[in-house]
Parts: structure tokens; C-alpha cells; sequence
């Protein structure tokens, strides 16, 4: 079954919604252009110190869905040309405005505050050459909707592909075949993209991103089915250009056919 693009994804802030996109333009050595620019710093011991970190830090120092899942219910739209976060609640704004400008950041970062339930409010921050990401370095993530597919079977129920907060989503092949991708690389158009680890999860994916908190274990199910908590995988951009949404992705062959009961023995 041939492979495509499904749908694309940045995350403006880190720990809040996923924004689609219909295209996105890649640059080799550089991660998914505006992807988690912004993160929410944790107080007290593990935060990231200073205004705006001026490296990357590890995602203990910052509030995201494994401290707050909640948080995925806050919907978060940036508009980089005029420089404008919103922050929404079911399409109902909540704050808006330039984080670099003081007070507009001090509305937005109240906001969070109200949401998170902290004692004191919490900081916003930029990242200025780098991303909030979970690695430090910049890798675009990918996941399956064939995985997801084995993902449900075994789970017994629908599970929003929003979860992993991948920026690239890949519909058609086989069930974990972007495991099988390591160490190879992939075409999309004139993007190449080589693969380079399995993505490890953490309990960030039990928040349900209608943001009713952490509703589903989806940990173990991970680890019946592959022997680890993985899912979908990070790629380093080795050839740039324009990514979009039903281009066709040329890959390596892998994967495995579907398992009857979801889980394999």
C-alpha cells in the first residue's frame, strides 16, 4: 500500500494543542519552523532559570502534559508574521498577544497560571535558535496511522493519533513499519529525511487532548506490542523543501500485517 502524508503538525506551545497545517517548509539540520517555540516553566527545583533559557533544556523544567494534562485542552494558535499567540478554550479566547511585549506576556502567562492551578504564576518562554522539544536536537516526528490502527485493536477503543504530537502523520503501509525505517532514509517530494531513533514515550500520551485529563494507559498496551513503550519515530532533515499534506512518501520496505487480537505472542 502506498505511503502519504496524512496530516502536519507544530506545536506553538509546548504541553498545549497541536496546530495542523496544511504545508510546511523544511530546512536541512532544522526541526518543524515554529514547532514549540514556546514552553511554560516549571518553579521551584528542576525550572529553567533566567527570562528566556538560552539553550535547550530537558522537559523536566518546563509544565506539560505529563504534569498537567489538562493542559491539552488549551488550544494554541501563533500567528508568527504578526507575532501573536492565542490561547482558546473550545474556540473561546482566553488571552491573546505578543509574548515579547511585558504585559501581553503577563496576560498570557496569567492565563496559564488560572489553568495550571500553581501558587505562583508560571513563566512563558521563548526558545531563539533552538526548540522546546523533548531532544536537543532538531528532529521532526513521525508516526503511522497503520500503527495507530494496531494501537486501537489492541486498546479496544479509538485513539486520537493528537496524542503523540507528531508533526508528521503518515497514512497507508504496513503497522510499525517507521521502526524498520532506523538508520534509513525517506523521500517526500524533494524533503529527505533520514531516521534516526525510535521515539520512546512517557505518560504525555495518556492526556487526551480534549483536555479531560489522563484518561487512558497506554504504556503498557505499547510494551505488549513491541516489547518497549515506543511509538513513531525522529528524522533529521538531510534535503529541505516543501512538505504537504497527501504528497507521497517513498520509504523502505517494513512492517508487520495486523495481529489478530491486537496483541502479539
Amino acid at each position: 500500500m502506498s505511503l502519504r502524508i496524512a496530516s502536519l503538525f507544530r506545536h506553538p506551545v509546548k504541553g498545549l494543542s497541536a496546530e495542523p497545517r496544511d504545508a510546511v517548509e523544511l530546512f536541512a539540520g532544522c526541526g518543524v519552523p515554529e514547532d514549540r517555540r514556546f514552553a511554560i516553566v516549571r518553579s521551584g527545583p528542576g525550572g529553567a532559570a533566567g527570562e528566556d533559557p538560552p539553550h535547550w533544556q530537558p522537559k523536566r523544567a518546563f509544565h506539560a502534559l505529563h504534569t498537567v494534562p489538562g493542559l491539552a485542552a488549551i488550544e494554541s494558535r501563533w500567528d508568527e508574521g504578526r507575532g501573536r499567540l492565542e490561547l482558546r478554550r473550545e474556540g473561546v479566547l482566553l488571552a491573546a498577544g505578543d509574548p515579547r511585549d511585558p504585559d501581553a506576556r503577563r496576560a498570557l502567562e496569567s492565563c496559564l497560571g488560572e489553568w495550571i492551578g500553581a501558587d505562583t504564576v508560571p513563566r512563558l518562554v521563548e526558545a531563539r535558535g533552538f526548540a522546546h522539544t523533548d531532544s536537543p536536537d532538531p528532529l521532526v516526528s513521525i508516526v503511522s496511522l497503520a500503527s495507530l490502527a494496531e494501537l486501537e485493536r489492541a486498546v479496544g477503543r479509538a485513539v486520537d493519533v493528537r496524542r503523540f504530537r507528531a508533526n508528521v502523520v503518515i497514512g497507508g503501509g504496513l503497522p510499525w513499519q517507521e521502526l524498520d525505517w532506523v538508520g534509513r532514509e525517506i523521500g517526500c517530494g524533494d524533503v529527505r529525511l533520514r531516521v534516526r531513533e525510535a521515539i520512546v514515550r512517557c505518560p504525555a500520551i495518556h492526556a487526551d487532548p480534549g483536555g479531560r485529563g489522563a484518561d487512558l494507559d497506554l504504556l503498557r498496551p505499547l510494551l505488549r506490542l513491541n516489547g518497549e513503550a515506543v511509538f513513531g519515530v525522529y528524522a533529521e532533515v538531510v534535503a529541505g523543501g516543501r512538505l504537504a499534506v497527501g504528497v507521497s512518501v517513498h520509504a523502505p520496505p517494513g512492517g508487520r500485517p495486523p495481529a489478530r487480537d491486537g496483541f502479539r505472542r
